[in-house]
């Protein structure tokens, strides 16, 4: 869903508002609202809240002015990439001290996204800023060193996955390219990590930047993989492609050394239709069957799993066969908080 500067609209108070219930307004933040179109509540929840990540970033811009910059999660939703939050803060730099302020819940038909807060950055920019529009953002290569250095891990690989992907043009059909691109833009992150030294987090940025990977397609398969490393007692592989009987498959990521896969089953491999919803899992098992047949175990995940990551990484490490903490990248692993991944920033 496209927004833009002219779907948001000053007003003056509540009465305006009331007034104007007839153009489908809700208030932003203090002065400031969106026009709602009314097909929107028609929307799926989850699109709802994407809506309203954006049309805040676009209400922090109205309000602060030109000369801000947007970074961190905003940038992220800017540059056209999803990380873990799916309700995210809106983060700017500016050139005066702002204080940290909160924007109201925002309904939308009957789907309510929780309230968020507008703050500011004290990172600086390692590289230049870009422009879309009227609005200034960091880079993708700035972004995705804030994150690794200061973001919880989860939300960092995540993050640091999706714009590795996108720098990298990561296509998993193309590997003799892809991955060297994706290795060469990895260097390019690690070598502007190393120009600031003296910068908190650069340790856990390292390893961050270093095991992040582009072959993560989604959000869930990016956490998937960052659980998965803390437990693994080999490297994960993503998108890693087999051929029993002559025909070719991928794997979500897999441990070729145990012969195990990991799946992450998302409602979009499922069709939209019953008629295909049934076409699919009957694909769904027969190479299921064909893969098992070939030596190969097959660990099915669903978003549920991800409300417990405590759960997942010992259901994960009973998979197969290793005890919790004494995987060689078991430093990446931190409890989430519910601050992270409680109804409040997701929608699970």
């Amino acid at each position: 869903m496209q927004l833009s500067l002219a779907d948001i609209r000053r007003t003056q108070g509540t009465h305006e508002l009331t007034r104007a219930s007839a153009d489908h307004l809700v208030k932003l933040k203090h002065g400031i609202a969106l026009s709602v179109c009314p097909e929107w509540c028609s929307y799926p929840p989850w699109e709802k809240w994407e809506i309203i990540a954006k049309a805040r970033i676009l209400a922090a811009w109205s309000a602060l002015g030109p000369s801000v910059t947007f970074t961190a999660h905003s940038a992220l939703a800017l540059h056209g990439l999803t990380g873990w939050v799916a309700n995210p803060d809106v983060v700017v730099r500016t050139t005066s001290r702002y204080p940290t302020s909160t924007l109201p819940s925002v309904t939308i038909g009957t789907t309510t996204v929780p309230r968020v807060f507008l703050r500011q950055s004290r990172t600086s920019p390692v590289t230049k800023t870009v422009h879309f529009g009227d609005l200034r953002v960091d880079s993708l290569h700035d972004v995705a060193i804030d994150f690794a250095a200061g973001a919880h891990p989860l939300e960092a690989f995540v993050a640091v996955s999706a714009i590795l992907r996108k720098l990298c043009g990561f296509n998993r059909f193309t590997p003799e390219s892809s991955v060297p691109q994706a290795n060469n833009v990895r260097r390019s992150l690690l070598a502007l990590l190393e120009s600031a030294p003296t910068r908190r987090g650069v340790r856990r940025a390292h390893r961050i930047l270093t095991h992040a990977d582009p072959g993560c397609e989604n959000v869930a398969e990016a956490a998937l993989l960052w659980v998965l490393l803390t437990v693994a007692p080999e490297p994960p592989l993503t998108q890693f492609e087999v051929s029993p009987r002559g025909k070719r498959y991928f794997f979500d990521i897999a441990l070729p050394g145990l012969r195990i896969a990991f799946e992450f089953d998302g409602m979009g491999k499922m069709g939209t239709s019953e008629a295909e919803f049934l076409r699919l899992q009957r694909e769904m098992l027969d190479r299921q069957r064909i893969l098992e047949r070939a030596g190969w175990r097959i660990v099915r995940i669903q978003w549920q799993d991800f409300t417990d990551f405590d759960a997942l990484r010992r259901r994960l490490a009973d998979e197969i066969g290793t005890r919790t903490g004494q995987g060689p990248w078991s430093q990446l692993w931190k409890p989430v908080p519910v601050s992270l991944n409680g109804p409040e920033r997701r929608f699970l």
